[in-house]
């Protein structure tokens, strides 16, 4: 059998198991029950994922992917010759769904799927990708007799080899800037060395065809991303041009960007955009980060920005030398891009935040404290568990917290905060509405969760925004009280 058509039948694979989950969640909710509780919701074991968020069915569907993937490599072939050919061959057909690169939230919002998971599925695509690259380069180098003078195969192999130490969690963590940049120069090393290691062939035969096509599905999304940034970010109204600015405000531990788009948009919870700020640095042109969408007014819309490295410490610098200066920098917006998640039809809504995760968590409690007839929703209770490392981060967000509270004439909302770098173990109200409490302990949820599951009666939703540690207890906890109505929503990012 071919190679494309063991291909097709991958993506044939993947698209019936979508399509499957779908119409049981129509059809048959019970199984949609089961297949949350005991795939989607769990996650495989910390020393196969590491701090990354890797579920049940995420490990189907990559499992999937490397048995279709070794099917194509191994089935019909009678020799290492053979291998050699039939891996290259899958290598090149791999780099076509990652031709769309890594920051794909045109590509998702396009087609409906979540940031997220197309994240996962380019990093594993790529892992795949590199496996069947390098057993290609090393039969290739064995197969010959003067194996060192094979440069083509000897420099994919080093190629490959740098792409996948750059993909490291702990290199991208720590050197996300320097990552970025060298792992799209040498995604194109590899498709050069690659179409000059080939064989004089038709370049619309396989593989070339393979790299002809990921070529120019790459240069087909880069195109369309730049017409919509070019439309969303200049305006033309005679007698001038409108083009999208930001001023920055430093804050401790964090700026506070506030965008004045080109082109206003209708706001929605849960949307995110990326952010490139030229005037901030020499290379902050190339530098682009995706924020959530914290809070917005008719014409505006601002970013929380924790200061860390790269592109925010140059904007904490930044904001700092200026002052009280008001700043009017020019601001390039790629975006709005997100799917706002439902929550009206809980009773109980549990909101929970780490560090810079309110800034994903603020945008839903203000478009719930917006809608102007609660009774309309199911919405009897909504509460925000905010961690922090020390109090002063709570000037990121006070007043707007204050304002909310304000809104909140049925009294559903109650905000609690927790500090964690304290020897207080009290807990005290902030404001005389007494529904702010601010509690110098860590913040414990899995008791939360529990303590709000004995008070409530109905469905309840649990959202969260957090770190990695706190989001593995929340998911632990939720599958095991899955059965009395609690469900979970994890918005598309979480602080580090």
């Amino acid at each position: 059998m071919e190679t494309y058509l063991w291909y097709s039948i991958l993506f044939g694979s993947l698209v019936i198991y979508s399509l499957l989950v779908a119409y049981l969640s129509i059809r048959w909710s019970k199984t949609l029950f089961y297949y949350k509780k005991y795939l989607q919701y769990p996650q495989v074991h910390r020393y196969l994922r590491g701090t990354a968020k890797f579920t049940g069915s995420d490990m189907a569907l990559v499992l999937m992917a490397w048995i279709v993937n070794a099917l194509c490599v191994g089935v019909g072939v009678k020799d290492r010759t053979g291998v050699m050919k039939r891996s290259g061959l899958m290598a090149t057909a791999n780099m076509i769904p990652l031709a769309f690169g890594s920051q794909v939230a045109f590509i998702a919002d396009l087609f409906g799927i979540e940031p997220e998971l197309y994240r996962r599925a380019h990093n594993w695509i790529g892992r795949i990708l590199i496996a069947e690259g390098v057993l290609h380069a090393v039969l290739a180098t064995t197969l010959v007799e003067n194996w060192y003078r094979d440069v083509g195969s000897l420099l994919v192999l080093v190629v490959l080899s740098a792409i996948a130490l750059g993909s490291v969690p702990f290199v991208q963590t720590h050197f996300y800037e320097i990552f970025a940049r060298c792992h799209f120069m040498l995604v194109v090393t590899l498709m050069i060395v690659a179409w000059k290691h080939l064989a004089p062939s038709s370049p619309l035969k396989p593989p070339k065809l393979y790299l002809l096509l990921s070529s120019c599905l790459w240069a087909s999304n880069q195109l369309l991303r730049y017409v919509y940034m070019v439309y969303r970010n200049i305006k033309y109204r005679s007698p001038r041009t409108f083009v999208s600015s930001a001023n920055i405000k430093p804050m401790e531990g964090a700026v506070l960007v506030e965008i004045t788009p080109a082109r206003t948009w209708k706001f929605e919870a849960g949307q995110f955009v990326y952010l490139r700020l030229p005037g901030v640095s020499r290379t902050a042109f190339v530098e682009v980060h995706p924020f959530f969408v914290m809070w917005w007014s008719r014409d505006k819309f601002e970013l929380l920005i924790e200061s860390q490295r790269g592109l925010t410490a140059s904007l904490q610098h930044y904001a700092q030398e200026l002052g009280s200066k008001k700043s009017n920098t020019m601001a390039i917006i790629d975006g709005p891009y997100g799917k706002k998640v439902d929550l009206t039809r809980f009773e109980t809504v549990m909101l929970f935040a780490t560090g810079i995760g309110i800034a994903g968590q603020l945008s839903y409690l203000k478009s719930l404290m917006n809608i102007k007839d609660k009774r309309a929703t199911s919405i009897k209770r909504i509460t925000l568990f905010w961690e922090i490392e020390h109090l002063g981060h709570l000037q990121w967000v006070t007043q707007k917290l204050d304002s909310l509270l304000e809104k909140d004439v049925s009294y559903i909302l109650k905000i609690e905060l927790y500090v964690r770098q304290s020897r207080i173990s009290e807990t005290i109200n902030i404001g005389d509405h007494e529904l702010l409490h601010v509690n110098y302990q860590d913040m414990d949820p899995k008791s939360l969760i529990e303590g709000e599951i004995s008070r409530s009666k109905g469905q309840m939703v649990v959202s969260l925004c957090v770190c990695h540690q706190v989001a593995e207890t929340i998911r632990r906890t939720v599958t095991e009280n899955m059965d009395i109505g609690v469900r979970l929503v994890e918005l598309d990012f979480r602080p580090t």
